[in-house]
């Protein structure tokens, strides 16, 4: 089928019946338009439809089979939408450098779906499905009314303030989203309790996704996934944005983002829903790193009292261990002994330190005796005096 796009929007409904559809499209470019939006409503009654819309130029889309993992070439995808299985589609494209293009259009299935394929031409960006008159469009991107989500502003949600305890009110109706909006964070514990008491008799699976101001949690994207049975309480850490310790970053971040709960039960039950924001993580890791700082300043002081001990009690050196042996000589002595018996040089009454006294009384010069008893020790096993030969203690 080929289409030809002027200045009218171009509508048609279709019952899909093969597993992939190709579409041609011929664009003849508007005057002053710029953009073509192409929008796929699901009609079929099915709650989920499975669907992929694909657009590329030249050619139509295809598989790439020379490639390790079987991949689709194209230019544009709604993989957001086949992500949340939603039955809203959308692609936007660019025609400013071009003046008459063809383009193809792919949409896969795996089941018979009915739909709407509506096209047209824009001068501005324009936003996906007219914001569903929840929102106001601002160069293509959908600014929600509070209370509202997704791209299209197609979801609606209960907004909570951050770090205020929620209790949700036993007649409250049922809730699907929960969205609490931050400027930035050091990081938190999040407790998520359901009510025991409550209709909720299955189990509950929650899906968290953080940082993204617009998508939502889905199976293919999400930070947590959790299914909530017997317990009814599921307990989160909330990893921070910002350096905790560069209070500077802390004072001047602007950032905002969303941290966005998704409620999933079987029957789509009423749960009673209470959130606790607990202790910040940072102060965990302000105490982790005090500690940190705790212990290598103790490792510090223990390395500085090992090296005094080391020093202090170290084993004397052989020379100092010899030079203790010995008594000093006197005056008086030098005029027994005017000389060294092994050097026979002759004493200085000025170096009397340098001279050593042995119990038999004879004088030597210390280095002169430890070069002695070094010599004798490596051939007998005492040391002996040089003069009378009686052994050195």
């Amino acid at each position: 089928m080929q289409i030809d796009i002027g200045y009218q929007p171009w509508e048609q409904h279709f019952i899909q019946r093969k597993i992939n559809q190709t579409l041609q499209l011929k664009v003849s470019k508007a005057k002053q338009r710029r953009y073509v939006l192409v929008e796929l409503f699901v009609i079929t009654k099915k709650q989920f439809a499975n669907i992929l819309l694909m657009q590329s130029y030249q050619e139509a889309p295809f598989f790439q089979n020379n490639t390790s993992k079987k991949q689709i070439r194209y230019e544009n995808a709604d993989i957001y939408g086949k992500q949340q299985q939603k039955k809203y589609h959308y692609i936007v494209l660019d025609q400013e450098n071009s003046t008459e293009f063809s383009s193809y259009l792919v949409i896969m299935t795996n089941q018979t779906t009915q739909y709407k394929l509506v096209i047209n031409n824009f001068s501005e960006m324009p936003c996906p499905n007219n914001c569903n008159n929840n929102g106001i469009c601002e160069n293509g991107v959908c600014i929600c009314n509070p209370g509202y989500l997704d791209h299209d502003c197609s979801e609606k949600g209960l907004q909570i303030t951050p770090f205020k305890q929620f209790q949700q009110q036993k007649n409250s109706a049922t809730v699907k989203y929960i969205c609490i909006c931050f400027n930035y964070t050091l990081g938190f514990n999040m407790l998520i309790k359901f009510s025991q008491q409550w209709e909720n008799v299955s189990d509950v699976r929650v899906q968290i996704l953080i940082s993204q101001k617009y998508n939502l949690p889905s199976d293919d994207n999400n930070t947590y996934d959790e299914i909530i049975n017997t317990t009814k309480v599921g307990k989160y850490k909330i990893l921070s944005n910002v350096n905790p310790l560069d209070n500077e970053q802390v004072s001047v971040s602007n950032e905002s983002y969303s941290l966005l709960i998704k409620i999933i039960s079987q029957n789509l039950v009423q749960c009673c829903i209470s959130i606790d924001f607990q202790g910040l993580e940072y102060l965990e890791e302000e105490t982790m790193l005090k500690l940190l700082i705790i212990l290598g300043i103790i490792g510090f002081f223990l390395l500085i009292f090992g090296f005094i001990v080391y020093y202090c009690f170290k084993p004397k050196s052989t020379k100092q261990k010899l030079e203790g042996q010995y008594q000093i000589a006197n005056q008086g002595d030098l005029q027994k002994f005017p000389e060294c018996p092994i050097c026979l040089e002759n004493f200085e009454i000025n170096k009397l330190a340098l001279l050593a006294r042995l119990e038999c009384q004879h004088i030597f010069h210390i280095e002169c005796l430890n070069m002695w008893k070094t010599h004798q020790i490596n051939n007998t096993p005492y040391s002996i005096c040089p003069c009378c030969r009686k052994a050195i203690e």
